[in-house]
């Protein structure tokens, strides 16, 4: 077997011509670059709405926890200021007490409603800030009624009746100085724990989305670019082939032909083999159409193709020039191996019998032309005139003949077959 053997593979089938033509390539490259882009808006519709909640959430966090630091501050000036009441007992120093002590318990209270609370699943302050306010060993939220109770002990007595060795005053100053200063202190470093958790947290996100993104990019590239592209190749084959390809045979049509017949004679030229070219035309065939349509026609052609497929070797290639003319080109072989050839599917075409419907069943007869190619100095076009002209030496014949013509022999006869003159000038 010859390596030219490229015919039944080369040649898409009916079949694959009505696939392709039930295929709308417009329409799934459309949609796959749908689809592509509505997965990465998706994703970016999914990381704002993830950056939004994260950031809202924070946003919150650092608000209460902003205001929980600042009770230390707010913790310092009412002792400051109830320092200044017991030692002055002014009523601006009365005023300024009584002020700082409505500041700091309207700042615990709204701490509590805004987030803190010890029912843990409604609590929107980060866990570690919850536990030092209702948890030992820190209670802080204990601590702070407790000294906002005393502060507000000193304001309501008069400035007459305080001193430096008041109770309330004593037991407030203990507490700044002891237990809820510690608290606050560690108020103000899980303050610092949340903020550093946010940071954190930010960046963990960023990290993700940044990840999320390039593995969005990477599943476009793979599962649906990559695709798209080499459907898009495939598709272009398939027209390509369609384009060199009988629509109704399956076999290529002329320009198929043409293009395989000179890369076979530029192989058969340097590997210094043989090469015959036959053309095929069905006897009577045009009298067929007439008496039972072309519909029968064009079913008779199909299993003439079928016939003759059957005859040939797989390197041998065949072609639908147009009409009831097909080609056969036939690397590899001689003359007298060609004529064989030629007179086998001569015989299997006269023999059979094709059932185009019902009620007709037609038998027909082939004329073959014959020619070798001469590789020294023919080039293929020359050579299918000179299979022409054996054609029409075996319908002028008779018909249901295969006839052979060679190139050194042809000018020698008479009489002169059409386009002869004109080869023999060229």
């Amino acid at each position: 077997m010859s390596e030219s053997g490229v015919s039944g593979a080369e040649q898409p089938t009916v079949s694959e011509q009505v696939m392709l033509a039930k295929r709308d390539p417009v329409r799934r490259l459309t949609w796959g670059y749908v689809i592509a882009l509505g997965i990465i808006g998706l994703m970016s519709i999914a990381i704002h709405i993830t950056i939004d909640r994260i950031v809202a959430e924070q946003d919150n966090v650092s608000t209460i926890v902003s205001k929980s630091a600042g009770q230390m501050g707010m913790a310092q000036r009412v002792a400051l200021d109830a320092t200044l009441y017991v030692t002055e007992r002014t009523t601006a120093t009365h005023q300024a007490l009584a002020k700082s002590v409505k500041d700091m318990n309207d700042l615990h209270h709204l701490l509590l409603l805004s987030g803190i609370n010890d029912v843990r699943e409604f609590s929107k302050a980060p866990e570690t800030l919850v536990q030092v306010y209702f948890d030992p060993p820190y209670s802080l939220n204990d601590k702070i009624v407790n000294f906002l109770y005393r502060a507000q002990n000193l304001v309501d007595k008069k400035p007459q009746s305080v001193s430096p060795g008041d109770a309330d005053y004593v037991s407030l100053m203990q507490q700044i100085n002891g237990t809820l200063g510690a608290s606050l202190e560690a108020a103000l470093t899980a303050y610092e724990s949340a903020v550093m958790y946010k940071i954190v947290r930010l960046q963990s996100l960023q990290r993700i989305a940044i990840g999320v993104i390039l593995l969005t990019l990477l599943f476009e590239a793979l599962l649906i670019f990559r695709p798209l592209v080499n459907r898009v190749h495939e598709y272009a084959e398939e027209l390509k082939r369609m384009t060199m390809t009988d629509l109704l045979t399956g076999v290529g049509n002329r320009r198929f032909f043409t293009m395989r017949g000179e890369q076979e004679i530029f192989r058969a030229r340097r590997q210094k083999q043989q090469m015959c070219l036959a053309l095929i035309d069905l006897d009577h065939f045009k009298g067929i159409n007439d008496s039972y349509g072309h519909k029968s026609g064009d079913i008779l052609l199909q299993k003439f193709v079928e016939t003759t497929r059957g005859c040939l070797r797989c390197e041998d290639i065949i072609a639908r020039l147009g009409g009831e003319e097909f080609a056969v080109l036939l690397p590899n072989t001689p003359m007298d191996a060609a004529m064989m050839v030629m007179e086998r599917v001569r015989e299997a075409v006269a023999t059979a019998r094709y059932q185009l419907d019902r009620n007709f069943e037609a038998q027909v007869t082939i004329s073959v032309g014959v020619t070798r190619i001469n590789l020294a100095h023919d080039d293929f076009d020359t050579s299918l005139v000179l299979a022409d002209i054996a054609l029409y030496d075996a319908k002028r014949m008779g018909r249901n003949r295969v006839v052979a013509k060679e190139a050194e022999n042809f000018f020698n006869e008479d009489p002169v077959p059409p386009g002869a003159a004109d080869l023999k000038q060229a």
